[in-house]
């Protein structure tokens, strides 16, 4: 069947059996080809752009088209559609005992998603939810994860996240603080910022310029005799 060169634009093509047609230049702009069968067609130059095709057959295709609807493909000869993926980055704190988390969405919604990550590019066994609980055999490793995404009628896609470094060390603490009066007996409360994730703080006082230090019970430390006219 000889249809090259046709305009078919706007025109209702619904069922119809174009097995092993040549639609070569053939323009087929916002055509109904719902059921329509074009397995082995040439299309190539042919214009597809905003038919309706969800239900079209289309294996076996020669040539490429000059326009195929938003989303559509033809690839290895086959008329379809990939799944897009978006929003495949790692977040939360890359610190041991904390929870990374990757939430993408799809286009179209729906998809299944499974997800595989991994530790310096090596598959971290039975991981397999939209999160990966830091250990200490993550320090000072990349942590990736690649999400695959699968729905009937599409073509699967998998995309990959952006490492996220595990720091082998502690962040730093910005700022050390003192507050409370200097007069004996009164409480004296310390107080730290800029600590990492669930790191726990542990407090030591010293009175003679750091080359002893006193162990604090929690964060706050009562000044006894021992600390008049000396600097804490």
């Amino acid at each position: 069947l000889d249809l090259s060169g046709v305009d078919f634009t706007n025109t209702n093509l619904a069922g119809a059996n174009l097995w092993g047609a040549n639609l070569t230049n053939t323009n087929l702009t916002n055509a109904n080809l719902e059921g329509v069968d074009i397995t082995s067609a040439n299309v190539r130059g042919a214009i597809f752009t905003g038919a309706s095709v969800e239900t079209l057959i289309g294996t076996e295709l020669q040539g490429a088209p000059a326009g195929l609807p938003t989303g559509w493909s033809i690839s290895n000869g086959t008329f379809g559609r990939t799944i897009s993926l978006f929003g495949v980055r790692i977040t939360g704190t890359p610190e041991v005992g904390q929870t990374l988390t990757v939430a993408p969405t799809t286009t179209p919604n729906g998809a299944a998603l499974t997800y595989t990550w991994f530790r310096d590019s090596v598959e971290i066994s039975g991981e397999t939810s939209n999160q990966h609980l830091v250990t200490l055999a993550d320090i000072g490793a990349q942590i990736t994860v690649r999400v695959a995404a699968t729905k009937a009628g599409y073509w699967s896609t998998t995309q990959d996240s952006t490492a996220l470094l595990v720091p082998s060390t502690f962040n730093a603490l910005t700022r050390v603080q003192l507050t409370g009066s200097g007069t004996l007996g009164s409480v004296i409360t310390l107080n730290a910022s800029g600590k990492s994730g669930i790191s726990s703080l542990k407090y030591q006082a010293s009175r003679d310029g750091g080359q002893t230090w006193i162990n604090v019970t929690g964060n706050t430390y009562q000044l006894t005799f021992e600390d008049l006219g000396l600097t804490l």
